[in-house]
This record gives C-alpha cells, sequence and structure tokens, in this order.
C-alpha cells in the first residue's frame, strides 16, 4: 500500500505542488487525500510513474524501503541462482534476458554480487519476463507465483491522436463510454510502467503495423535507435515511427513502408520544434 504522507513530504521537498500531481494524473485535487482516507486507489502502476517524478523508488513508496534515495540499492540481494533456474525453464538465452531489462551481454553471467549494479526497475522487468515476482529474485518470499490478484488486467485508454503536453486523459477524442476505447493489459506488466494505447491511422507502418491496428505504449522521454515509438512533432497530434539517432543528436522517423520516405530533424530541431517522444512501442495488437 503507498504511503500518502511520504508522496507530500516528498513533493514539498522536490518543489511540486500536489495538484500538479493530481493533474499529470488526470484526478482531482484532493486525490491524495481520498486515497490516505481509502476511498479511492492508487495502483502500482501510478505508483511507479510517481516515484520517478520524485526521484526515489516505488519501494519507498510502499514502505518496503526506508531509503529514499534512487542511487541506492533499494532491494534485498538480487539471488542469481533463481534468475537462472527461472531462465532454464523459461528456455531463455542470457542474453534475451539481459537485452529485455536492459543491460550489456555478459552482465548476468555467474552473477553472485550484491546486486547493486541492478536497479529496481530492472528487477521487476525480469520478474515480469520470468514470470515470478521480483520478491522471490530478491528473497522477500520463498514462492515464484505470480498473485491471482496480479494477473487481473488493468485497463488502459485508447486514443486516435494524442496530443503532445496534454495529459492522456483530457484528450477531447477519449470517450470513455465507448468500450472500443479500452484495452486490457495484466496488472503485473502494468507495475513497469505508465501505459496507453493508440489507434494507428493510414499505412505508412504497412505491413508489420495496418490501419486500425492498436499499439501498446510505455511512457517514457527517450527510445534507443532502431526502436517503435509514438513520437509528437511541433505540439501537433503525435505519429508511431521507428526512431533513428545519428551521432550528432539528429532524430530519423522511418516508416516501415518504403513508400514513404523518412523525415529528419537535426539535435537544434529535435530541442526547438520540439519533436518530443511520448513512449515506446511495447506490443501490437491486430485488428480485424
Amino acid at each position: 500500500m503507498v504511503n500518502v504522507d511520504k508522496i507530500k513530504a516528498l513533493a514539498k521537498e522536490k518543489g511540486f505542488k500536489l495538484g500538479k500531481l493530481c493533474e499529470l494524473l488526470g484526478e482531482d485535487q484532493n486525490y491524495f487525500n481520498k486515497v490516505k482516507l481509502g476511498l479511492r486507489r492508487i495502483d502500482d502502476n501510478r505508483i511507479v510513474y510517481l516515484a520517478d517524478k520524485l526521484d526515489t523508488t516505488f519501494a519507498y513508496l510502499t514502505d518496503v524501503s526506508d531509503n529514499p534515495s534512487p542511487t541506492q540499492r533499494q532491494t534485498p540481494m538480487f539471488i542469481y541462482k533463481r534468475y537462472n533456474e527461472r531462465r532454464i525453464a523459461k528456455h531463455m538465452t542470457p542474453n534475451y534476458v539481459e537485452d529485455y531489462i536492459g543491460v550489456p551481454h555478459g552482465f548476468l553471467d555467474d552473477f553472485a554480487g550484491p546486486g547493486g549494479d541492478l536497479t529496481e526497475a530492472q528487477i521487476i522487468k525480469m520478474a515480469i519476463l520470468l514470470d515470478t515476482t521480483p520478491q522471490y529474485l530478491t528473497g522477500l518470499s520463498d514462492d515464484p507465483r505470480i498473485p491471482s490478484d496480479d494477473r487481473t488486467g488493468v485497463r488502459i485508454g485508447v486514443f486516435g491522436d494524442v496530443a503532445a503536453g496534454i495529459p492522456i486523459k483530457q484528450i477531447d477524442n477519449f470517450d470513455p463510454e465507448d468500450p472500443d476505447s479500452w484495452e486490457e493489459i495484466d496488472r503485473w506488466t502494468a507495475k513497469s510502467g505508465l501505459y496507453f494505447a493508440l489507434k494507428i491511422k493510414g499505412d505508412s507502418m504497412s505491413p508489420r503495423i495496418l490501419d486500425g491496428d492498436v499499439v501498446i505504449v510505455r511512457k517514457t522521454p527517450m527510445v534507443e535507435s532502431g526502436q517503435l515509438a509514438v513520437v509528437a512533432i511541433n505540439g501537433d497530434t503525435a505519429t508511431c515511427k521507428k526512431v533513428l539517432w545519428d551521432e550528432s543528436g539528429g532524430m530519423f522517423l522511418v516508416s516501415l513502408n518504403p513508400a514513404y520516405p523518412p523525415r529528419y530533424f537535426s539535435a537544434e530541431e529535435v530541442r526547438t520544434k520540439p519533436v518530443t517522444i511520448l513512449g515506446k512501442v511495447e506490443e501490437l495488437r491486430g485488428k480485424v
């Protein structure tokens, strides 16, 4: 359960107004008071998001840790044996796991250290991939099974156009009463970040992504070269493209359909237009 007093204290320390945090979450100004009184709940997805905004950790906000610093190890010892047993059972190579959690190849080979170089977010991502819990991988639990409550679905909104700088819940093309305006991700995946969905328009990403398909997007301000992302240009509606970076910090936005030429933005244009990455495409859901 989240500790609202810690959120309020950190917000004051970091110069965040609580009203601004509520706005970022798309909630009313009394949201945190309602959470503290038990009148509203805050899911793990949002706690991870708040931890990032307040420069702290999920563990601190949920009273697993008393250390608010994200630069120090916030989880108990990472248990290499448990990771390796789950990896082998899932028929995954070490390189595959390392790519997924974002560490260099060979990083996890015979890993026997205290886990100081594995962040809380990386351990959560590893647990998701290996179909277990962070608590199991770090010794807080001896049960590798995911609780049934974490298997239940979390609804996320599907948008036809995503406007830069506008909170997701305030976009006027979103109709919460329309069943097609929602997609579902499992609660365990939702713990790894803040998600939304985007309905693709046009054929610039065909044949891989077709008109009417839905992509599941994890909000992030940066992606690696070669990854698919949702990008907003000059505060206009967003587009789904492959992002390629050059050595100068310039960005190519590449369509998968060769009929559409790449668009290039210099490092200066990325900063001044601006060209803003709204999120990384994590999953494609084809529609018929």
